[in-house]
C-alpha cells in the first residue's frame, strides 16, 4: 500500500490548514467581457505585442468558437503559439496542446472533441489521416499556408479596442 511521504504529508497539511485560515484560495478578479464577447483588457497592462492574439481571437470568434470550445496548437513557431494560446484564452476556450510527434490513435485522442486546430503545414498530412474519426473537427487553419492570414482578415471590424 502507498503512503504520502512525510515532507509531502507535512506540506499538504500546512497548505490545508493555510487556505481553511483565510477562507479559501485567493480569487483571481474577472474583467467582464466586452460588447464584442472578448475581455476588455487596460491599455497599460496589455503590451503591443499581444495584439495579434487578440485579433486571433477575433478571428476565431467570426467562425463561430468560443467560451467552451475546443481548439488544438500543434507544431506552431514559439510566436505563433503564443499568438494561439493567447487568443484561446481569450476566448475563454480549451487549448489543446499536442505534441508534434503525435500521429495514428495518439493524434486521434488527442483531438477527440476538438473543433479546430491551428497547426503548420508538415502536420496536415498527420491529421488529414485521422479526420475521418473526429466528427467535431470542423476548421483546420496552416499556419504557414495562409491560415494565420484567414484569421486575422475574418477579425477585420471584430476587433476589440483597447480600453483607454
Amino acid at each position: 500500500m502507498w503512503s504520502m511521504p512525510e515532507p509531502v504529508r507535512r506540506w499538504a497539511v500546512h497548505a490545508v490548514r493555510m487556505l481553511r485560515s483565510r477562507g479559501g484560495a485567493d480569487r483571481v478578479p474577472s474583467d467582464p467581457p466586452g460588447p464584442d464577447g472578448l475581455p476588455v483588457i487596460p491599455a497599460e497592462i496589455q503590451p503591443e505585442s499581444d495584439q495579434d492574439g487578440r485579433t486571433i481571437a477575433a478571428g476565431l470568434t467570426a467562425f463561430g468558437l468560443g467560451s467552451g470550445t475546443r481548439i488544438a496548437v500543434m507544431g506552431l513557431t514559439p510566436d505563433g503559439d503564443r499568438a494561439a494560446v493567447d487568443a484561446i484564452e481569450l476566448l475563454g476556450a480549451e487549448a489543446v496542446l499536442v505534441p508534434d510527434h503525435a500521429h495514428g490513435p495518439r493524434l486521434r485522442l488527442r483531438l477527440r472533441g476538438v473543433r479546430a486546430v491551428l497547426t503548420q503545414s508538415p502536420h496536415v498530412p498527420q491529421i488529414a489521416a485521422v479526420v475521418g474519426d473526429l466528427p467535431d473537427l470542423q476548421h483546420l487553419w496552416s499556419w504557414d499556408a495562409g491560415g494565420r492570414d484567414e484569421l486575422i482578415a475574418a477579425a477585420h471590424g471584430r476587433m476589440p479596442a483597447f480600453q483607454e
